[in-house]
């Protein structure tokens, strides 16, 4: 009997894991200032990079959605301070 098996990406499940982790550190104050912007970029990063590989694109689309959302909430104070 023949299983298939489907794979996934590691840059997608990497993209949701820091897309979520930088979005619940983002509203953590101390921290979220230092690793918010960061784990947002990167889950943006590996997200792009996940979709363009075969595997678990909604993964990938979960990252950058939560990426972007915690750049932008860590970029408002930013912006209002500019």
């Amino acid at each position: 009997m023949y299983i298939e098996y489907r794979s996934r990406s590691g840059w997608s499940i990497l993209s949701a894991l820091s897309g979520v982790l930088g979005f619940v550190l983002s509203w953590i104050p101390i921290i979220g200032i230092a690793f918010g912007d960061i784990l947002g970029l990167v889950a943006i990063v590996a997200g792009i990079v996940g979709l363009l590989r075969p595997g678990a694109r909604g993964l990938a689309i979960v990252g950058i959605v939560l990426g972007a959302i915690t750049v932008l909430l860590k970029s408002i104070p930013i912006i209002r301070w500019l």
